[in-house]
């Protein structure tokens, strides 16, 4: 049968409700469980199959019965992190960790020990799996040893910040995350490291602006060609396909 492992987490007794509830959903039964310790971890292990047909689990329902688990252990943080951020950033499935076989971020320590000394002076960290975040606030007094001050404003401390971590960054993954700073709706400071692919995949247009431009094109051609002087009266001057080009354009 399936095994399915769960690392412990501080609030893990509110979470077992949840994960019951989940396994339920899936048609997911549990055949037994046990507590399973691996180099100083300790991780709950459920030995599962399918409720249906008490067969082991699909590869195709394994992986979904990942991504939901992902999911719910990450719910919580979560939601935080998103109340905190009040909508000033996408609502991403990074938030959640997801997808589970996305990029990863910096681990978390190196990530906290870049921004030792930064004009960020962090509180609180969360790894949310595929996003990382800093609680804290800015302190633009922070200087070099040479008694430089590291940044003047709230955008140099950034970039000051994201330098920072992209030392830490893995080689092939410099350029592939972005840093923001948001007022938390708490009142502090909050740092939040995001997938770029992520960003670019929810803010891209719908259509492609190359088919778009053609299609307004096409469009203003059509309405100027159907306005054409006609033995009948004059029509509109030539300019009006000209504006019509340059809306489309734009």
């Amino acid at each position: 049968n399936t095994v399915v492992l769960l690392s412990r987490v501080p609030d893990q007794p509110e979470l077992l409700p949840v994960l019951s509830e989940t396994f339920r959903l899936l048609r997911v039964r549990i055949l037994r469980g046990w507590l399973e310790a691996t180099d100083g971890a300790v991780m709950d292990a459920f030995e599962v199959c399918d409720a249906r047909t008490g067969e082991t689990l699909t590869p195709e329902d394994a992986k979904r019965l990942e991504k939901a688990l992902v999911q719910a252990l990450r719910a919580p943080a979560a939601r935080a992190v998103l109340f905190e951020v009040d909508d000033q950033l996408p609502r991403l499935d990074a938030f959640f960790g997801l997808p589970a076989g996305g990029s990863r971020p910096p681990s978390l320590p190196a990530a906290r020990g870049a921004l030792l000394g930064s004009p960020f002076r962090v509180f609180e960290a969360r790894d949310l799996g595929r996003v990382l975040v800093f609680r804290g606030e800015l302190d633009l007094e922070q200087s070099e040893e040479d008694g430089t001050r590291l940044a003047s404003t709230a955008s140099e401390a950034l970039d000051c910040c994201r330098q920072r971590l992209q030392k830490v960054s893995a080689p092939g993954a410099v350029g592939r995350w972005e840093c923001f700073l948001i007022d938390g709706a708490s009142g502090q400071n909050m740092l939040v490291l995001l997938p770029i692919e992520d960003l670019e995949e929810v803010l891209a247009p719908p259509f492609d602006q190359i088919v778009v431009f053609f299609f307004c094109l096409g469009a203003a051609a059509l309405i100027a060609q159907a306005s054409a002087p006609t033995n009948f009266g004059s029509g509109p001057t030539v300019g009006a396909l000209i504006l019509s080009i340059f809306g489309a354009g734009e």
